[in-house]
């Protein structure tokens, strides 16, 4: 069965396109990753419900600092003031940018927030944006969609992440994931992604980066998490 809200219906879908023929692109409050071009098509891949709403900036490493638990504390403030609101929802995007230019994300049915099981629904997916925009949506073969753990964020698994970012979402692994049925979402691989410079960061390339695995390790040089709103 197709999940709740993923059918178009008419005025949504009418009020999108007028939308974009008029050149106007998705509103995202705050960020400065994207581009115009780059918002309009990721706001396509969107839940139809969603469409139409506003992606509020919540988290940003610039601003709020490079931690993955100031990430999980964002989301938990901006969700605060809404949890008595019927049906509403977290649904959240992520952006994030490389040492090589390159763009991946993910959509996320609900906010990032410590658990120690996996979370979210069907509707989750990952992309990249840079260079070759592309959607990866759930394929059924497990329900692993978000893992927001103590020392790591998870998005994805099978025997490896679609996406992971380390505690201080600096470094990450992307890889061919049973959960999206994805490659790497990033064409860099290995020391040319992560040069080790010290002790403490060698030590952290090889844990990441094992030989023969179909993954890539990449630098994040920005990371950005929204908010969709009514």
């Amino acid at each position: 069965a197709e999940l709740s809200g993923v059918t178009p219906t008419g005025g949504v879908e009418r009020a999108l396109k007028q939308q974009l023929q008029d050149g106007n692109p998705p509103l995202f409050n705050g960020g400065m990753l994207l581009t115009d071009e780059e918002k309009t098509m990721l706001w396509t891949w969107l839940p139809y419900r969603h469409q139409l709403k506003t992606a509020q900036l919540v988290y940003s490493g610039e601003q709020h600092g490079y931690n993955l638990h100031s990430l999980y504390r964002n989301c938990e403030q901006a969700v605060r003031p809404h949890e008595l609101k019927k049906g509403f929802e977290t649904a959240c995007v992520m952006i994030i940018k490389t040492s090589h230019k390159e763009v991946l994300g993910c959509y996320t049915s609900t906010h990032w927030h410590r658990h120690d099981h996996y979370y979210g629904n069907g509707e989750c997916f990952v992309f990249r944006l840079r260079p070759r925009p592309q959607r990866f949506r759930w394929t059924k073969a497990n329900d692993m969609m978000m893992l927001g753990g103590t020392r790591s964020l998870t998005m994805g698994m099978g025997s490896e992440p679609a996406i992971w970012l380390d505690d201080e979402l600096s470094y990450g692994v992307t890889a061919k994931c049973a959960t999206f049925n994805n490659p790497p979402l990033v064409s860099c691989e290995g020391p040319a992604a992560m040069p080790p410079k010290d002790g403490e960061t060698s030590d952290k390339y090889n844990k990441m980066h094992a030989p023969g695995r179909t993954q890539a390790v990449f630098r994040c040089v920005a990371v950005e998490l929204y908010m969709l709103e009514s």
